[in-house]
C-alpha cells in the first residue's frame, strides 16, 4: 500500500500545484482554465496506469499443463491402395425351363420359392402324339425283325443267290430305320419329363397345371413356352465393371471387400476369381466377378453393393495409423513427440488402406508419432504421453 500512497502523494501535490498556478492566471479567459483542468486528468489517469502497472508486474503467470495424448512408433510393412466401385450380385447358375415336345402341362410340381434338387421332378408334360408313336414304332420294329429273320435265313440257304442278297439288304436297312424311329420317340418322350439340371430356387413360374405348352421356335417369344425359372444363388457371382484407367491393375487373387446398404456394418471378403480381359465397347469398362458362398442365403441376386478393390500393393514401406494424419487444405502432417512437446511434421503421403497410410517422406522410423484424437494440438505444444503402441 505505500506504492499507492506514494502515487497518490504525487498526483496530489500535481493538483495543489495546477490549482495555484490556475490561481494566479485569474485574470485568463475562461479556456485557459479548461485547458488545465484537462491537463490536470490526464496526469492523474497516468498516475493511475503506471500504479496498475507495477501492481500486474508483481504477479506470475501460471504453468502451462500439458495436454494428455497417444503416441506411435512408425512401423514398416504392406498397404494396398484402394478404389471403390458399384456392383451387382448375381446367381453362379440361372436357367428358364423350356418345353422340348408338344403336350398339355398335367403336372407341375413346384411352385415359385420352392427349393429342388439336381434331377427333382418339375413338370410332366402329356404328349398323347409321342405317346401314340411310341406304339406305332415298336410294331414296326418287331415287323422289321421278323423280314429280316427270314430274309437273313434265305439268303443263309442259298449264298450265291443275288437276289436273296439285295433282299437281306433292305430288311437290314429297314431294321436300322425301325430301330432308330423307336429310340427317337423314347428320347421325345423323356422330354415330357422336366426335371432340374442343378439344385436351386424356382424364381418364377409362367404356367398352370393344364395349360398348352408348346415347342419354343424362333417365331415365338421365349415366355411363350417357358415353364419355370430355375436360380442357384447359394454360390453367387458378385460383379463389378471396373473402368478402362484400373482394367490393367486387376489381376486374379486381388482383394475385394463386398458391401451393401441392406446390411450396414457387414462385409463379405473375396478375391478376384475372374476377369473377362476386354472392354465393353460402349462403357469402355471391364466386367470383373468375384464368386463366392452365400450359406446364410443373405445375399440375393439383384442387390446393389459395393466392392472394394485393393488394385496395388506395396510391401516394407513405413505405415502409421491414419489417426495420426493431419489434414490443412491439401497439406498433410504428423505431430512428432520431440523434447515433451509436439512438432509439427510436414509429410508426403502414398497409399492410403483406411486403416495405415504410407509415409512417403517427412519423418523416419525413429520418430514418435502423436495421436492427437479429438484434441485440436498446436504446434511446440506440451504433451505428457499416456500410451505408446
Amino acid at each position: 500500500m505505500k506504492i499507492k500512497a506514494r502515487y497518490w502523494t504525487r498526483s496530489q501535490k500535481v493538483g495543489e500545484d495546477l490549482q495555484r498556478r490556475a490561481s494566479s492566471w485569474r485574470g485568463t479567459r475562461l479556456s485557459s482554465v479548461a485547458v488545465l483542468l484537462t491537463l490536470m486528468t490526464c496526469l492523474l489517469s497516468l498516475c493511475g496506469c503506471e500504479e496498475q502497472a507495477s501492481y500486474a508486474n508483481t504477479t506470475k503467470p501460471a504453468p502451462e499443463t500439458p495436454v494428455e495424448v497417444k503416441a506411435v512408433q512408425p512401423h514398416r510393412g504392406e498397404v494396398y491402395r484402394y478404389i471403390n466401385l458399384p456392383g451387382e450380385v448375381r446367381p453362379l447358375y440361372e436357367v428358364t425351363l423350356f418345353a422340348k415336345v408338344d403336350g398339355y402341362l398335367d403336372k407341375l410340381a413346384v411352385d415359385k420359392g420352392d427349393s429342388v434338387k439336381a434331377g427333382g421332378l418339375i413338370a410332366d408334360i402329356d404328349v398323347p402324339e409321342v405317346r401314340a408313336n411310341l406304339v406305332k414304332h415298336k410294331a414296326e420294329l418287331e415287323l422289321a425283325q421278323a423280314e429280316y429273320k427270314q430274309v437273313s435265313e434265305a439268303a443263309a440257304n442259298n449264298p450265291a443267290d443275288e437276289a436273296a442278297k439285295n433282299r437281306l439288304a433292305i430288311a437290314t436297312g429297314k431294321l436300322a430305320v425301325a430301330k432308330g424311329n423307336l429310340q427317337y420317340t423314347e428320347s421325345m418322350l423323356k422330354y415330357a419329363r422336366v426335371t432340374a439340371p442343378f439344385d436351386g430356387i424356382i424364381t418364377k413360374r409362367y404356367v398352370d397345371p393344364g395349360a398348352y405348352i408348346p415347342v419354343p421356335n424362333a417365331a415365338s417369344t421365349p415366355e411363350a413356352a417357358a415353364i419355370v425359372n430355375l436360380t442357384d444363388f447359394k454360390t453367387l457371382r458378385m460383379q463389378v465393371a471396373v473402368p478402362e484407367t484400373e482394367a490393367p491393375h486387376i489381376k486374379l487373387g486381388l482383394p475385394i471387400r463386398w458391401t451393401t446398404d441392406d446390411y450396414p456394418g457387414q462385409h463379405f471378403d473375396g478375391t478376384v476369381t475372374r476377369a473377362y480381359w476386354a472392354l465393353d465397347k460402349a462403357t469402355k469398362t471391364m466386367l470383373t466377378e468375384t464368386q463366392m458362398t452365400n450359406p446364410s442365403m443373405k445375399l440375393q441376386p439383384g442387390m446393389l453393393v459395393n466392392a472394394r478393390i485393393g488394385v496395388e500393393k506395396k510391401d516394407g514401406v513405413l505405415l502409421l495409423p491414419v489417426e495420426a494424419l493431419v489434414k490443412e487444405k491439401t497439406n498433410s502432417f504428423v505431430y512428432i513427440f520431440n523434447n515433451g512437446k509436439v512438432k509439427k511434421a510436414p509429410v508426403e503421403v502414398g497409399f492410403n488402406d483406411g486403416t495405415n497410410f504410407e509415409v512417403v517422406a517427412g519423418i523416419t522410423p525413429a520418430d514418435l508419432a502423436v495421436l492427437p484424437g479429438k484434441q485440436t494440438l498446436r504446434d511446440q505444444e506440451l504433451v505428457k504421453i499416456t500410451q505408446t503402441r
